[in-house]
This record gives C-alpha cells, structure tokens and sequence, in this order.
C-alpha cells in the first residue's frame, strides 16, 4: 500500500496512534505520554527515533536536527499508519520556528500523515489562551537559552524571567531532579508572568505541573504535555479528559472550564471561543470517502487549536464531479447533507472546485458557508495580479470559466 494511503485508511479506523519523533537519547517522553494517555484505552503512543545526543550551538549539535534523518523516522512511523505525527522536541526554538513549519509541511508531503510539533503546539497554547508573559525554565546552557529568548520574543512572547541549568547532554536533562524543577519553576514566577513555560521533553516537569499550578495559581505548560495535547487534537481526539491520581493528565482539557485567567489550567489547553469546541463541517459532494479524509487530514493541521473539522461525504452520487450534470447532482446533494447533519457545526465548506450547491446553501443556512474554488481564487488574487487554473483535462475548462465569471474574477485570470 502507498504511503499516502495509510493516513487514508487509518482515519475510518476506531483505535487512534499517535506517531512521536524523539531524539535518541530522550528517556522521559515515552512514561510521561503513557502516564498521560492512561485513560484513553482506544489511543496508542509509536515513537520512532533519530541521532541526537547533543544539545548546544556547536554545528555537530545543530546538524543532528536535518530534515532527513527526522523524515526517515517520520516515515516508519508512517509504515504504522499513526493519524498524526509530532515531533516531540524542541529544537525549533533556537534553530528557529519556521523550521518546525517547514517540517511540517514536509513530514505531511512525505507520509501523508498531518503533523506538528512541541514547539508549535506551545506557542499555540499560549496564544489560543491570551497569555504573553513568561517564565522560562531549561535545562540547556547559556547561549542556548539566549537563543530561545530571542526566539520567543520574535513570536511576540515576553520573558520575565528564566532559569536554565546549564546542561548540553541530551540524556543528563532526564536526572534533573524534582526539587530542581520544582525550584526554577516557582524562582520564575514573577508578579507580572501569566505563564511558565517548561521547554524541554526530557524533562520530568509533567507530573509536577498540577500540583504547582494548584500551588503557585499560574498556568505551567510542559513541552511533552502540550505536545501530546496538540497531537490528539490533529489525529481528532475529542478534548474531553480526567486525570489520574499520578497528576498526569490522561487528556487535553479545556480552558472554558476555567473562569478566568488567574485561575490555574491544565497545561493541554484548547482554544477558549464557547461552550465547545468550533465546529468546521466539511462536505465533499463526491463519493470518495479517501478524498474527504484526505482533505480533512489537512484540515486539521491548519486548524486552530480547538477547532473541529467534520468530515461528511456524498452518500449518492459520482466518485469525482467532471461535469455540469453531475455538478447539480452534487449540489442537491450538499443541501441536503447540511440539511439533514446532527452534530452542531459553527460554519461550512463545499469542498470540490467549482463549488457545487455554494449558492444554496448560503441561502439556506445562517452560519458561513465557504466553496473551495471562490476561496482558492480570492487568496490567489492576495499573492498576485493575476492567476491560472490547472486541470487533468480540456473538458473541465468551459466550466470552470464559468465558475471565474460566477465570482466576478474573470478580469483576473491569466488564461486566454
């Protein structure tokens, strides 16, 4: 089976695995997600690694986080057919954060597997809960630590304060003791930090985090705990949790529950916008089920942090929509399936070019509706003066001329 494919056939399955990328040399990554996944019997940890035993600025350190080596891991856990792949390190915050994007987008273009990674996931968190300044607690040395300084206020964190233990050993940050985290933790909480961060996933801050929230009354998000947090909410894991009596928490919880930010959150937040989570249907009026998981794969790794995408397929119909007929077979169809959805849904998408059933549903439904080829044609108008479409066949022109006229864009496409 193609590699692209298990991604596919892994989403219409009921077990979810989530995919981890670690150094070698990392010992507390696997216990601490076990711990943390404990009451989510349906949901397996794989952890694939690379060579990385060195954490510092010299270029034998920084080399050891190439693109390949970490693809190659990717790849076997691939060979898995895990729903979602993290990189469970923290190398982008003094290598930079694009690097973590541009992984992303690779791991995704390699396996087919939507990916993220810890890094991403915390700033995420930070900035789906409004929090901007921080306390930095590591492990790592000096020069290191500027880095990550520099790197945090360039996403437009401020540090209050940090203290880091000077270490370059990869393995030697898993016997930084308790006491040791647990003092760094509360030398940073100043009287004007709304959050410590705890960057690094070799260390065994995650149990600890609990309890010093209940104590200090500050958020603290440990680097393994929201790097599993985001990785379930890409592979579509439900946020709802507990927490088992270790204090680990078993799965991401939500910070609506809590009034207010003084009030201590878990350190696997979600996106505070209501009751529940932001609900995205969207609806392929093929029916191809493989391509509405696909797109929803996608979809998730762009989503924002507590959003839910809905994946819904045409029940009748044709596999692939190649011409105006069986466009207005698929745009009944997609009234009908916005008519007749169940779960509760905050705006939808018609996800097939040419945006079949876009007018009606508009008419019909009170939240927004958006068609995939109005969207792909007003962003393409942002980037440039003008833009092309690119089709597998001559007969689809006519109708996706059509389409350009509908939206008022034919003064903009470069085709003659």
């Amino acid at each position: 089976m193609p590699v692209r494919s298990h991604a596919i056939q892994a989403a219409a399955e009921r077990s979810t695995r989530i995919g981890m990328l670690t150094p070698s040399s990392n010992t507390v990554l696997e216990p601490v997600c076990a711990a943390m996944l404990r009451g989510l019997p349906d949901v397996s940890l794989h952890v694939s690694r690379f060579r990385a035993t060195e954490i510092s600025l010299e270029a034998s350190a920084l080399g050891q986080f190439a693109d390949e080596p970490m693809l190659a891991a990717a790849c076997l856990l691939a060979d898995a057919r895990v729903h979602a792949i993290c990189w469970n390190g923290t190398s982008a915050s003094w290598l930079g954060i694009e690097r973590d994007r541009a992984l992303c987008a690779a791991i995704l273009d390699r396996t087919g597997v939507p990916a993220t990674t810890a890094v991403l996931a915390m700033l995420d968190a930070l900035h789906a809960l409004d929090l901007r300044r921080v306390g930095l607690v590591t492990p790592y040395t000096g020069d290191v630590q500027d880095r990550l300084v520099d790197t945090l206020t360039r996403e437009g964190l401020s540090v209050v304060a940090e203290r880091h233990s000077g270490l370059s050993e990869n393995f030697a940050f898993a016997n930084v003791s308790e006491a040791d985290l647990t003092a760094m933790v509360e030398a940073v909480k100043m009287a004007n930090s709304e959050a410590i961060l705890v960057l690094c996933t070799n260390l065994r801050a995650g149990p600890l985090v609990p309890e010093l929230e209940r104590r200090l009354g500050i958020t603290v998000l440990d680097s393994v705990g929201t790097a599993l947090w985001d990785a379930l909410r890409v592979a579509g894991v439900p946020p709802e949790g507990s927490t088992d009596g270790d204090g680990c928490s078993t799965t991401p919880s939500d910070p609506r529950r809590h009034p207010s930010k003084s009030t201590s959150r878990s350190h696997c937040p979600h996106l505070p916008t209501s009751d529940r989570a932001l609900n995205i249907l969207l609806l392929n009026p093929n029916t191809t089920t493989e391509v509405t998981d696909a797109m929803v794969a996608v979809a998730r790794v762009h989503a924002a942090p507590g959003t839910e995408v809905l994946g819904r397929t045409a029940p009748r119909g044709v596999p692939y929509i190649a011409s105006r007929a069986e466009a207005q077979i698929g745009g009944a169809v997609v009234l009908e399936m916005l008519a007749d959805e169940e779960e509760p849904f905050d705006a939808a998408i018609v996800a097939a070019f040419a945006d079949p059933g876009l007018g009606g549903a508009r008419e019909l439904m009170d939240v927004p509706v958006v068609g995939m080829a109005e969207a792909a044609m007003l962003t393409a108008c942002m980037l440039g003066r003008s833009f092309a479409i690119v089709t597998f066949t001559a007969a689809l022109e006519p109708w996706y001329r059509e389409c350009v006229d509908y939206n008022r864009l034919a003064g903009r496409l470069a085709c003659e």
